[in-house]
């Protein structure tokens, strides 16, 4: 059966990504992973230099010509169409618009890091991390630790950390709808986390500030709201970083707080991945997350770079905590077009 310009396209934008042999001009080419972005599919190179525009260039005509009316036609064009059926992710970045294949089903991963002074953890709630994971392995060519086998930025070398750290946006974008950060050294002081802790931990960056000109409280009843829809009635692993606290009643907290409207928890359901970190993808790229922010911060990047800060409600931190030295910042980050 005879493919459709439709089935060309996603075959296309899964090839690009994923590598692929080809035959142009009679020889056989082969085409290394890479990102395809969508002013590359509606160009049209007269004399390609590589194997990627050779790629694109030896695309059928029938494709070529419809390409330009039906790749953003409304409605019913092939991007909308193939992120409606969940096949393809569409994200901006630096001017230009890309694509990649959906790889995996939505999940939220949680871990940290340790700095000299503090614990920075990372929430990611994750639309693709099957696509991380493959840039991480085919694109960047990042190795897993042995014992167990596993992506872990503590085992890396410091060459393949400076390469993360230099493609943590593309990370962001092809893998997450958003990430949520908390850089606290109340383990570090105090030497404990209980539920209350946790609790006003959470609840401290999305109340206060009523009345600042950005962050004020609508702005913060949508952000919560956005990161509920993320991990509401989706598989969430946690790492086992909370001392007292198990990974499960970390989920169950975490998603009831984020349900939260007008400080009353809404109708919610946690679903806790029994998992290790060696068999959750989600937890090991919020470990390579958690590394990269730790390496930002100790590199004084303050917010640091891409996230934004969000700002912290200090009255959820007693006296006793604010004298003894705790400090709790927060950062946050969207993928842009959601």
């Amino acid at each position: 059966m005879k493919k459709t310009n439709y089935r060309i396209f996603l075959e296309t934008v899964e090839r690009v990504f994923s590598g692929c042999k080809f035959q142009h001009e009679n020889i056989l080419r082969e085409l290394s992973p890479t990102i395809l972005s969508t002013s590359d599919l509606l160009g049209y190179f007269e004399e390609p230099k590589n194997p990627y525009e050779m790629y694109l260039k030896q695309l059928p005509e029938s494709f070529k010509r419809s390409v330009r009316s039906e790749l953003y036609r409304a409605d019913t064009g092939w991007i909308t169409r193939s992120k409606d059926e969940k096949r393809i992710l569409q994200y901006p970045f630096e001017g230009q618009s890309y694509l990649v294949p959906i790889m995996s089903d939505p999940a939220v991963g949680i871990d940290s890091s340790d700095t000299s002074e503090s614990k920075i953890i990372v929430f990611a709630f994750y639309d693709n991390y099957g696509a991380a994971t493959s840039y991480l392995e085919n694109h960047l060519h990042i190795p897993k630790s042995k014992n167990p086998v596993e992506f872990k930025w503590n085992k890396l070398d410091p060459k393949f950390r400076h390469m993360i750290h230099q493609n943590i946006e593309v990370i962001l974008n092809l893998s997450c709808k958003a990430v949520f950060i908390v850089n606290t050294n109340f383990i570090n002081i105090l030497r404990k986390m209980n539920t209350n802790i946790f609790i006003n931990m959470i609840d401290g960056c999305f109340t206060g500030y009523n009345k600042d000109t950005v962050q004020n409280i609508n702005f913060r009843r949508e952000l919560r709201h956005k990161f509920f829809e993320c991990i509401n009635n989706t598989p969430t692993h946690c790492d086992p970083d909370f001392l007292s606290i198990r990974p499960e009643r970390i989920v169950r907290l975490l998603v009831r707080l984020l349900s939260k409207y007008n400080d009353e928890p809404q109708p919610n359901v946690p679903l806790y991945a029994l998992l290790t970190s060696e068999e959750s993808e989600p937890i090991q790229i919020s470990d390579l997350l958690a590394g990269v922010i730790n390496m930002k911060i100790s590199n004084e990047e303050n917010p640091p770079h891409p996230f934004s800060q969000l700002f912290f409600n200090t009255k959820k931190l007693s006296k006793k905590y604010r004298e003894a030295g705790v400090f709790i910042k927060a950062y946050f980050w969207l993928r842009e077009g959601g």
